[in-house]
């Protein structure tokens, strides 16, 4: 238990390898120890961790096998489920992820505690996202709205976990083609992340690639080009095969093409494909 808290505590830190070496040890603590319940939760908090650090794949592995400890016994399993289907949309297994996150808003929905409303939260943003990723922006906006209107009620206007739905939430809009909207939700997003942690946080630097790809969309190459190497210097503590420097890497290949200065652009994909190619995509 104690392992498993520092592991929680070195997530919100944003200290992943000390948070995944400590949540691997508290699962294996607790497998050692017969106790199921704290297995699953280690487990879980595992697949967040390695989320968080951009391997999908191994990511939707380790809930494989959570469920499977799950399914041994009486555990809480929503959020292991939540965890789940989001591991298969980031894994690119979208009608799985679609129907495994629906059946789990429907069992939020029929609670009436306090838990449950956060978890609802958490689960209407994570197939919000699925939606997007499937292609329909008009649901995936629909469901990004219902999540902020829960987070601004229980946490305020100004929480970090609303400032991510409003990234996300803008993504959907971009992706719809309003253009305003979404950068109106990138721009407060941003603002929210600057006052939580500091104006060199990896959240800020997710934000300016986001509003570097609304300038590149536009046509701003001058612009984008900033925001992205803006978004590098932030970025600088994710692992080197993060995808979002895969992102960056194409887009500042994209823009030296489109310039004609083709001996730069090559360097820049070489990267972004090394990344791809190591993460199985």
């Amino acid at each position: 238990a104690a392992l498993l808290a520092a592991g929680q505590i070195e997530r919100d830190a944003d200290a992943l390898p000390a948070a995944r070496d400590h949540l691997a040890r508290a699962a294996e603590q607790a497998g050692a120890a017969g106790n199921d319940a704290l297995l699953v939760e280690a487990l879980t908090f595992q697949v967040i961790v390695v989320g968080d650090q951009g391997r999908p794949l191994d990511a939707l592995g380790i809930a494989d096998a959570a469920k499977a400890v799950a399914a041994r016994g009486h555990v809480d399993t929503a959020r292991l489920a939540m965890m789940h289907g989001e591991s298969l949309r980031d894994a690119g297994r979208l009608p799985e992820a679609i129907a495994e996150l629906e059946g789990v808003v429907k069992e939020l929905e029929a609670r009436r505690d306090p838990g449950a409303r956060v978890m609802l939260a958490a689960t209407l943003g994570g197939l919000a996202s699925a939606y997007e990723s499937a292609r329909n922006p008009e649901k995936a906006i629909e469901l990004h709205r219902r999540t902020l209107a829960i987070e601004e009620a229980d946490y305020g206007p100004n929480h970090p976990e609303v400032g991510r739905t409003l990234h996300d939430l803008a993504n959907a809009e971009m992706r719809s083609g309003d253009i305003a909207g979404a950068k109106a939700h990138y721009d407060r997003a941003r603002a929210i992340f600057v006052a939580a942690y500091g104006p060199t946080h990896e959240l800020v630097g997710m934000s300016d690639v986001s509003l570097a790809g609304l300038e590149l969309d536009q046509g701003h190459d001058d612009a984008a080009e900033k925001l992205f190497a803006q978004a590098s210097a932030e970025l600088a503590g994710l692992p080197d095969d993060h995808p979002i420097h895969q992102t960056i890497e194409e887009a500042l290949g994209s823009i030296a093409r489109d310039r004609d200065k083709c001996k730069d652009a090559i360097p820049h994909f070489e990267k972004a494909r090394a990344i791809d190619e190591h993460l199985g995509r």
